[in-house]
């Protein structure tokens, strides 16, 4: 006889329904994580930002006690920027960023570009000039990583369109609450304006750097606003803005800034003093050329500060200490916090 057959068929696999079902959820779950996923990569990433913010700023502080003062905004070796177009009276034409790099942790890049500048005696945009090929490397603490570019050239700032770009700075530095107020000179040597009237004027609206013939320039001393309640370096964006209209009802395509120095300016001298200040410098409270993270001018943000995190901008002040400030900070507040000693301090903000 036979044995009975005691074995059981069960199914073979998912029917197509029940794959559909799984496919489903995989997805939901997916569209759930990847939020948060982002959200986290960008958290991490604004940190990063804030910490080289926080570097810069100790640097900046560490090269007050070693050479007495700030460093310029840019090192020019005719006083206050009043020279010609000619790369010799713009010599070495390095910002504050380039001084400050043996201070952190980039002394070999210091030495490199002094040797290609002989010395730091000749334009490091010169003709021949071998500082060209190293301005155009990236140098990640001068890099917020939630820019778009990061890593990269900035393109943006290839004023004259010659195909060369440079590396990029996502952080710039407290030259004032307006543009036309580079140095107590200009005023009244470019603008005209009375040598009785400038100290005043000069004292509202100056930040903290300026163009000079001298590496080491402003003392702590003379920020009688106080350290902590004015501004030192801010972050500077190289993002364009998404489906905004801030800029002249445009969107703002910020450019960041150039972490070597200006860039030449060709055939204009005066109030550019031969250089595109605006490569480095930024303002800011003056009025509403210079708001965060907009502008009501389409020039404006090519001097302004902005920031790929919404909503404001991460700071330093000239304590060293970090924060974060609002793009809504009254205006009043802005330029106070902008200004070194007008003998009002900006107050809570």
């Amino acid at each position: 006889m036979r044995p009975k057959n005691t074995s059981v068929t069960g199914k073979g696999g998912f029917t197509l329904v029940e794959l559909l079902v799984v496919i489903a959820i995989i997805g939901l779950l997916i569209a759930l994580l990847l939020p948060a996923v982002q959200a986290t990569r960008e958290s991490s990433r604004r940190s990063r930002c804030q910490n080289n913010l926080k570097q810069l700023s100790l640097g900046l502080v560490t090269y007050v006690s070693a050479r007495g003062g700030l460093p310029p905004s840019i090192l020019d070796n005719v006083k206050a920027g009043l020279s010609s177009v000619a790369p010799a009276d713009n010599a070495p034409g390095f910002a504050w960023s380039a001084l400050i790099l043996p201070f952190v942790e980039h002394a070999p890049m210091w030495d490199r570009l002094q040797t290609a500048t002989n010395g730091g005696t000749v334009n490091w945009q010169s003709a021949g000039s071998a500082a060209t090929s190293l301005a155009s490397l990236p140098v990640n603490v001068f890099e917020c990583s939630s820019n778009e570019g990061s890593g990269k050239p900035n393109t943006k700032r290839d004023h004259f369109q010659t195909g060369t770009a440079y590396g990029q700075n996502n952080y710039g530095p407290n030259s004032g609450s307006a543009a036309n107020r580079s140095t107590m000179e200009e005023l009244v040597t470019i603008w005209g304006i009375p040598a009785a009237d400038a100290p005043a004027l000069w004292a509202a609206s100056a930040g903290v750097f300026a163009i000079s013939d001298r590496t080491a320039t402003l003392k702590p001393a003379a920020i009688t606003d106080g350290l902590s309640k004015t501004l030192m370096l801010a972050e500077r964006s190289s993002t364009t803005e998404t489906g905004g209209s801030s800029c002249g009802a445009l969107p703002c395509d910020n450019p960041g800034g150039l972490w070597i120095g200006p860039q030449l300016m060709q055939g204009i001298a005066g109030w550019s003093a031969g250089m595109i200040t605006h490569d480095v410098e930024t303002y800011g409270g003056g009025d509403v050329a210079y708001m965060i993270n907009r502008s009501a001018y389409t020039w404006g943000d090519d001097w302004s500060n902005g920031s790929p995190h919404a909503g404001g901008i991460n700071a330093s002040m000239c304590d060293g200490s970090v924060r974060w400030i609002s793009e809504n900070i009254s205006m009043t507040t802005y330029a106070r916090l902008r200004s070194k000693a007008e003998g009002v301090n900006a107050g809570d903000f």
